[in-house]
């Protein structure tokens, strides 16, 4: 009964305040149409209060078959106020970066479609990891990992000098090696919050747009991801979406 009563405080006493234990990374959509063609993206963008930059690149190793490898580094600067709450005994493990890094490898499947196949329809499947440090305030840290399977099915439109995609990065959060301070231990509703975000099915919606010259295309991408139901329990985690722009580089087969 203690348990419900906190999650429910979790829920609409802090929504609008909790903190992000997640952030997507841009979501790679290389749009490939024959074997041999290669895909390479720099972005820099914004997660939540976190700053984005990663290089995405994906290269087609079969007629319809390719595999990808995408790199994000997340960093913010957190806002140090004063903690609230008392420690009683030494703040191990306090850490005052707010930073993140990723990286994901994946495989899938392409098919241009289409009159001159100006469609695409692309689905990757892979996995990614963060390794993560997250400062609430001037005591309350917390290290992890998230371990994150994925599955990313997308269509697009490819024509001259337009790219338009849409996509949906399905995946799974676990989390790992947790290393909070103590004084994030010692508050109970701050931990339980924490705790509540692993083994979340989490879904990314993408919507990509590229103009430019053939081989080469700004980009601007806006990823959005719904309040989506934890598997092990009817709890909610806050709406939030993920803007980046950057450069697109497409290598042509020899």
């Amino acid at each position: 009964m203690k348990n419900r009563i906190l999650l429910i405080l979790v829920v609409f006493g802090f929504a609008s305040c909790n903190p992000t234990y997640y952030m997507p990374n841009n979501v790679n959509v290389p749009l490939l149409k024959e074997k041999g063609e290669t895909v390479a993206q720099g972005h820099i963008g914004s997660a939540e209060e976190f700053r984005e930059t990663g290089v995405n690149v994906a290269h087609a190793i079969g007629r319809n078959s390719a595999l990808m490898l995408n790199l994000s580094s997340f960093k913010s600067y957190p806002d140090l106020s004063e903690y609230s709450g008392d420690t009683t005994v030494n703040n191990l493990h306090f850490n005052k970066k707010n930073q993140s890094f990723m990286a994901e490898i994946g495989a899938g499947f392409f098919k241009p479609f289409g009159p001159d196949s100006i469609f695409v329809f692309e689905t990757y499947a892979g996995y990614g990891m963060y390794t993560m440090n997250r400062a609430l305030n001037t005591y309350q840290s917390v290290a992890y990992n998230i371990h994150r399977p994925f599955v990313q099915p997308s269509i697009s439109i490819r024509y001259k000098i337009v790219e338009v995609s849409y996509g949906l990065r399905m995946s799974m959060l676990f989390f790992s090696n947790q290393h909070p301070s103590t004084a994030f231990v010692e508050d109970e509703i701050t931990m339980m919050n924490f705790e509540n975000w692993n083994k979340i099915f989490n879904i990314d919606h993408s919507l990509t747009i590229g103009v430019g010259a053939e081989l080469v295309k700004f980009q601007i991408q806006w990823i959005y991801n719904p309040q989506v139901n934890y598997l092990n329990d009817s709890f909610l985690i806050p709406t939030f979406s993920n803007v980046n722009i950057g450069l697109k580089f497409r290598f042509q087969p020899f």
